[in-house]
This record gives structure tokens, sequence and C-alpha cells, in this order.
């Protein structure tokens, strides 16, 4: 049950990563307006698109978080109720679910406004931002200074001048 707990929690961090920072920056980049290059109705249609799934994964995440803390109780007791855990889990997942299906349905209807080659070029951008953004979250290994690599432990730099 714990593994379940932990996989619970994991998806619901990644699922509240999604596109909701994206569009900030998609709004924000220069380069990125000149390449799509929207008419105000496609943005308007953008931004509302943006905002109205917003609002709905939000309640989702804020009920999911609720059924997360619960099932969290459940299994903390001394004795775990095995059907009270499973039916908070299935609730927790339907939950999960609901969120993905309004962000795939996001997906769908922005690629409906933009076109398939604009949407490859959106698309193509919000990996990229979002690839950048991973890459900044993970902790950066010291340097030794001398030629810029990682550090082994405690082990030395290796020696590349061969005697």
């Amino acid at each position: 049950m714990k593994k379940i707990l932990l996989a619970v929690l994991l998806l619901t961090g990644f699922l509240a990563t999604g596109f909701s920072q994206e569009l900030d920056r998609f709004f924000n980049n220069e380069k990125l307006a000149q390449e799509l290059t929207l008419t105000e109705k496609e943005k308007t249609a953008l931004l509302s698109l943006w905002e109205e799934t917003e609002k709905t994964t939000r309640m989702a995440r804020a009920d999911l978080e609720i059924k997360t803390a619960e099932l969290k109780r459940i299994l903390m007791e001394d004795k775990v109720n095995q059907n009270q855990a499973e039916k908070v889990l299935r609730e927790a997942m339907e939950l999960e679910f609901r969120i993905r299906l309004a962000q795939i349905s996001r997906m769908i209807k922005a690629k409906e406004i933009l076109g398939a080659s604009r949407w490859a070029i959106l698309e193509r951008f919000m990996r990229f931002q979002t690839e950048k953004h991973m890459d900044g979250m993970q902790p950066e290994m010291p340097r030794d200074g001398r030629n810029n690599q990682p550090q082994r432990g405690n082990m030395p730099p290796e020696r590349t001048d061969r005697r």
C-alpha cells in the first residue's frame, strides 16, 4: 500500500507541472509569437481555453490533495482497513484521470485552433521549455576548478598529462 501511495504522490506532482506555466512563457516570447503569427481571435481563444482548463484542474488537484491525505491517514492506522484504502485510492485515481483528461482535451482544442504546423511549433517550444525547467531543478555536481569537470566523490580529478 505504501508503494501505491508513493505512486499517487509522484503522479500528482508530475501533473501539477503541466501547461499552466507554459501559457506565460507562450505569450511573453516574442520569437515564438512571430513564428506562430496569432490573430487576436486565436490569442483570446487560447487564453480562454487555458483559463478554463486551469480552473477545472485546480479544483481537481485540491480534491486530490484531500484524498491523498485521507489515504495517508488510513495507511498510518494500526489496523489498516484495506477496503477503505482501496476505495480512497480509486477516488484519487479518478481525480488524476479527470486532471489528465482535461489536459489532453486542452491540447486537442489548442491543436484545432492553431492547425497542425503551428501546433508543432508550439509543442516543440513547450517541450524545450519544460526540459530547460527540469534541468534547472537538478542539483549541479561540484566542479573541480581546473578543467570544469564534475568531481567524483573524494577522488582527485583525473590526470590529463600522461608521463
